[in-house]
């Protein structure tokens, strides 16, 4: 049987909402998290919607402070951030914490809130599947967004073309790269 692992959400939006923005007590209640011998301490993410400390860097000074647990983003808004820039700060941040990084991803709740946190951004939250193909292109490989007048709002597509004299391993390379993408940015 699996071991029940118990994890500590951070109160970072509690916190905000009281006007309390001391990141201090947060890195101290991860700490005695760790003490009290929890598995895993989690930030959540919401710049606009409902502020809160930035998960990331609140993160790093997590790792700074703590040598066991497992810290985890709960979750992660991909899709308002550059894709390589984030790319790049979660490796940084798994680094800090020496492999303890759980990047948990999603693409926000389909409310007015959220569009107005994506729109706010300047990403139309309709413009997820495009930021999925752009993920993908770095991935290296090639996909065209597709959000088309007559789709109704929300309904953006991507339409992949793939050669039937591509190696299987190109195929499979594609295929997964789209998997990971989408987990990424929170589409699938």
């Amino acid at each position: 049987m699996a071991k029940l692992e118990v994890g500590y959400l951070l109160p970072t939006r509690d916190q905000s909402v009281m006007g309390e923005h001391d990141s201090r007590r947060l890195v101290a209640q991860a700490r005695r998290a760790e003490e009290l011998g929890l598995d895993s301490v989690w930030a959540g993410d919401s710049p606009v919607t409902r502020p809160r400390a930035d998960p990331l860097l609140l993160l790093a000074a997590v790792a700074q402070a703590t040598e066991r647990v497992t810290l985890g983003t709960a979750v992660l808004l991909p899709a308002l951030r550059h894709p390589i820039l984030l790319a790049h700060q979660l490796a940084t941040l798994d680094r800090l914490s020496d492999g303890r990084l759980i990047a948990g991803m999603g693409g926000g709740f389909p409310n007015p809130a959220t569009r107005a946190q994506f729109a706010s951004i300047g990403i139309g939250f309709t413009r997820r599947a495009g930021r999925m193909a752009e993920y993908l292109l770095q991935q290296g490989v090639y996909v065209v967004g597709f959000s088309f007048p007559v789709v109704p709002m929300g309904k953006a597509r991507i339409r992949t073309q793939m050669s039937s004299a591509l190696a299987d391993e190109d195929i499979t390379f594609a295929i997964d790269a789209f998997v990971d993408a989408g987990r990424a940015i929170g589409i699938l």
